[in-house]
């Protein structure tokens, strides 16, 4: 199967209060974590490096 085209991804950033953040950050490794887990078929440890997330990038 060939790709054709440049997909468009649009991003959508909501407000959120520090701990809203946190919790769904948590959840995102929480979740990577067990799909890993589930994939690899042994318990697997997920670290996600948030630094410089929500940052624009200069062009």
């Amino acid at each position: 199967m060939r790709d054709t085209g440049k997909p468009i991804v649009t991003v959508h950033i909501l407000p959120g209060t520090d701990e809203e953040i946190a919790c769904n950050r948590e959840n995102l490794r929480y979740v990577t974590e067990q799909i890993c887990t589930e994939i690899s078929g042994s318990e697997t440890s997920v670290t996600i490096d948030w630094e410089g997330v929500g940052e624009k990038k200069s062009d």
